[in-house]
């Protein structure tokens, strides 16, 4: 089978903003429950603040698409914050665990444009889920109660850039 030359597109955040999302959840999450695994290798899982992001588009074929038309959509964008919204968790069935993440608000509808805009370039369909704007936090035991986490989380997170990863 053929190797697929996979990207995605992500706004990061600054740093200031990845030290508060860091220390709020140094304060609130239980080591005992943070989740990782050695896959081919490579430590996975765990704490993901220090490369805090939220994916806008996953899965683009990166053999296939155009650098000019993904830098002009990347380019069109004009977010300098987004707003988290709560806090919640999702199945990893691959690796048996749960990803807790920060919901982010988009009432505006900016997030999903710019999500539907990246769906048209050429992609791998396999990876296209229903969107919906998070920033994950760690991976975690499934049993983990996220209402446990107290609401004081920071909710205005400051974008520093949209950015292309290659995989």
């Amino acid at each position: 089978m053929e190797t697929q030359d996979i990207g995605y597109v992500a706004l990061s955040f600054d740093d200031a903003t990845k030290k508060k999302v860091s220390g709020w959840l140094q304060q609130h999450l239980h080591p005992s429950d943070v989740v990782t695994a050695t896959i081919s290798g490579k430590k996975k899982g765990g704490v993901v603040t220090q490369k805090l992001h939220l994916t806008l588009f996953y899965g683009l074929n990166e053999r296939l698409v155009d650098a000019q038309t993904l830098s002009g959509i990347m380019g069109s964008a004009t977010l300098q914050t987004v707003q988290a919204v709560r806090v919640g968790v999702f199945p990893v069935e691959r690796f048996g665990c749960s990803a807790l993440y920060l919901e982010v608000a988009d009432d505006t509808g900016t997030l999903r444009a710019l999500h539907d805009r990246l769906s048209e370039l050429p992609h791998f369909p396999e990876y296209q889920q229903e969107f919906h704007p998070h920033v994950t936090l760690a991976y975690v035991c499934q049993d983990i109660d996220v209402k446990a986490f107290p609401d004081d989380f920071p909710k205005s997170l400051a974008v520093a850039e949209i950015v292309h990863i290659k995989k």
